[in-house]
């Protein structure tokens, strides 16, 4: 049986960082938009496959 683990802190720019529940990803600030957290896998993925390096997974990929 597989275990799903989360983190409650996740590493980002260097730091430690809490993660808020129901998070899958933070996405860093761009020209456009503030670094959020991002709660909808699909719009993850979608950022993900633009550019990965916008994109920190809460799970391991």
């Amino acid at each position: 049986m597989a275990v799903h683990y989360t983190p409650v802190e996740l590493e980002i720019d260097g730091e430690l960082t809490p993660v808020p529940l129901g998070a899958v990803a933070f996405k860093y600030q761009d020209a456009v938009e503030a670094a959020c957290w991002l709660y909808d896998e699909r719009e993850a993925e979608d950022i993900a496959r633009q550019d990965p390096s916008a994109i920190v997974w809460v799970d391991a990929r």
